[in-house]
């Protein structure tokens, strides 16, 4: 063999070497960018799960915050029914130091005190006004031009200036032809602050001794009650009887009060005419109703709200799959307020969620009727859908309000908070307190039905809801079970937002 192919030869194998070895390299660096890829699926898939356990712990912080707030709520509670078991106690000893023997009944001065009342029934005491000394035969005409400037026509029958003459005007009793005139006169007398030269004069009905000595004891009551440091206390009449009354908390004149109607209906197919009637008298914001017995047959147009109204329902059927007497919930929205009906994933609940936006304020709406003797599951899967909504989106505050069908939670106010009292505990009400207290939700409706029981609930974040019963309702109301309601609610929206809305 020459030399020229002995160099071929050792080309050609350096060649085939070269070749395996960078097969080889090219098979080492295609495992690498395998493993490397792998590293990275691996790496982002560690990541992924990562991020979700740290949404789960801040989760957990957030529910072990709210937890502690509700634990040292309960706490402060705790102290304050000590103090006021503490209170009653020391009552209780002075009481049972007392004579046991109830006091007589004084027949002749209980008579006496009717017949004195009834007496005073068509008089009235006015204060303050000018007495002219000379010439007291014209006091007729000056009660009665009095009256004429508050807007009430009617003639006095006797006018007499009480107590001795003095430096001052002595107050005069009015006695006048019925009680239907004191009742105008009384319902007047508010004009008087309205006129510069009338608002130092007073008017006041003609209080018998007992009268005036029940009053002392009430008004003694309220200066020791705001001695104490209630100051949101005041005395109020009703059928001239003084109780004392808390004061409503103050509404912002600048913002704007949402104002809801609710009202379980016992159903409204019977009853269409009443309602169509009865809805153009009224001006709410937010109307809802349960238990509308409604059906995919009823047409909307046919309740008398639309256009006034944006509806939302959910009826039975919808839930049932079929026709079935009862059930059903309604949400119905003044139609210049910006709203949108939620999907729920959860169909098996009579239950509707409506989103209220206006402008940076936006409002979670819910309502659901849940019907007697249902399961544990029922009112879990409830809460569920609020949980997971409340998780999804923000709001600036939430409402609740349905039947929930719970007579055995008894609600009261205690420091200024309603509270549930609960004489026998079960695993349904335990829970069902245990997931109200876990959205944050507190209960604001104290109207209770003639049973002496709450079935519908209004349930808010809201610190300054305000409940009230509602004797003008948009049907019968059936006081056995289900008073009617209207609740207001402040937000942080101007009146001028509203207005330009609308």
């Amino acid at each position: 063999m020459n030399t020229t192919d002995e160099n071929a030869s050792n080309t050609a194998e350096n060649t085939s070497t070269i070749n395996d070895k960078l097969d080889k390299l090219f098979k080492v660096v295609n495992d690498m960018k395998s493993t490397q890829s792998k590293l990275i699926t691996s790496f982002n898939a560690y990541r992924d799960e990562k991020k979700i356990h740290d949404k789960k712990f801040t989760d957990i912080e957030g529910k072990l915050d709210i937890i502690t707030k509700h634990f040292n709520d309960l706490l402060n509670e705790n102290k304050a029914l000590k103090n006021q078991i503490e209170i009653i106690s020391s009552k209780l000893v002075v009481l049972e130091a007392r004579n046991s023997t109830p006091p007589s009944v004084n027949h002749e001065e209980i008579l006496s005190e009717i017949i004195d009342r009834q007496a005073r029934s068509r008089n009235l005491i006015l204060f303050n006004v000018h007495e002219n000394t000379t010439d007291s035969l014209n006091e007729i005409q000056v009660v009665s031009e009095l009256f004429r400037q508050i807007g009430v026509t009617t003639v006095p029958l006797n006018v007499l200036r009480l107590g001795k003459i003095s430096n001052n005007a002595r107050p005069i009793r009015v006695t006048l032809p019925n009680q239907h005139d004191i009742f105008n006169v009384l319902k007047n007398k508010f004009k008087l602050r309205q006129s510069e030269n009338l608002k130092h004069i007073s008017i006041s009905t003609d209080r018998s001794l007992g009268q005036r000595k029940y009053f002392k004891v009430v008004l003694d009551e309220l200066n020791t009650r705001k001695a104490a440091g209630e100051n949101d206390i005041f005395i109020k009449f009703n059928n001239n009887i003084p109780f004392i009354s808390k004061k409503l908390p103050k509404l912002r004149p600048s913002s704007y009060n949402l104002k809801f109607y609710y009202q379980n209906i016992r159903g409204i197919n019977t009853k269409l005419d009443v309602f169509n009637r009865n809805i153009a008298l009224v001006d709410y914001d937010i109307i809802i109703l349960t238990e509308t017995w409604l059906h995919n047959e009823v047409n909307d147009i046919e309740l008398g709200i639309i256009p006034k109204y944006t509806v939302f329902r959910c009826d039975r059927d919808s839930v049932m799959g079929c026709i079935i007497r009862g059930g059903g919930v309604l949400i119905a929205i003044k139609n210049h307020l910006q709203c949108n009906r939620i999907p729920l994933q959860n169909n098996n609940i009579e239950q509707l969620f409506i989103k209220l936006s206006m402008g940076s304020f936006t409002l979670l709406i819910g309502s659901v009727y849940i019907p007697p003797n249902s399961s544990v599951d029922i009112y879990n899967d409830h809460t569920d859908t609020v949980s997971n909504l409340l998780n999804l989106s923000h709001y600036s505050n939430v409402i609740l309000l349905g039947d929930y069908n719970l007579p055995g939670i008894h609600w009261s106010l205690l420091n200024n908070k309603i509270v549930p009292n609960v004489s026998q505990f079960n695993n349904l009400i335990a829970n069902n307190l245990a997931n109200f207290s876990y959205l944050n939700l507190n209960q604001f409706n104290l109207v209770k039905n003639r049973s002496d029981s709450i079935l519908d609930l209004v349930l808010s974040n809201a610190h300054n809801l305000v409940v009230r019963n509602e004797p003008f309702s948009l049907l019968p109301i059936d006081y056995m079970y289900h008073p009617a309601l209207t609740v207001t609610l402040p937000t942080n929206i101007g009146l001028k937002f509203l207005i330009n809305c609308a």
